[in-house]
């Protein structure tokens, strides 16, 4: 993301000349900031689907020095778009962690599930039918019972 560049005008009026000269000086650390390469700031867009009470795995190696790796956790409260604290089962609590280092983890077939994502988002349901190798699930919903078919990203299990 560039930041915007500041057009200068130049007046014969000695005050216009001085926020020239204040506006090319600003300019100049514009452009000078543009062509600055730092390749190892990272901007993190949230996808949207992190939210209250839903089971998560820690995907992070890192995070607790690697305790928690593939460990889940029930998601207790989203702090932004994007960060969440969340109690693990064995009863750590972690604060701010980024949705980047979560994965959304599902209940065993006729288990509680709410819709992350899609025509169906925040409808709660049963897990009826798991396909992992096409990502697939089926989905009857609490509301009217029908059934649905959501990739199994765009699902997690709920927790009360």
């Amino acid at each position: 993301h560039k930041n915007k560049k500041y057009k200068t005008e130049h007046n014969n009026n000695s005050d216009s000349k001085n926020k020239s000269n204040n506006n090319n000086k600003y300019k100049k650390e514009e452009e000078e900031h543009d062509n600055d390469d730092n390749n190892d700031m990272e901007i993190d867009f949230p996808s949207g689907w992190l939210r209250s009470n839903i089971r998560v795995r820690i995907i992070d190696k890192n995070l607790k020095n690697g305790k928690l790796y593939m460990k889940k956790g029930v998601v207790v409260d989203v702090l932004c778009p994007g960060v969440a604290s969340v109690k693990m089962d064995d009863g750590i609590f972690c604060e701010a962690v980024k949705e980047k280092n979560l994965q959304t983890a599902l209940p065993k077939v006729g288990g509680t599930i709410v819709v992350l994502r899609g025509e169906h988002k925040s409808k709660k349901g049963e897990l009826i039918e798991r396909n992992s190798e096409q990502n697939r699930g089926v989905i009857k919903l609490q509301e009217n019972w029908s059934h649905i078919i959501c990739l199994l990203d765009d699902i997690a299990e709920y927790v009360d």
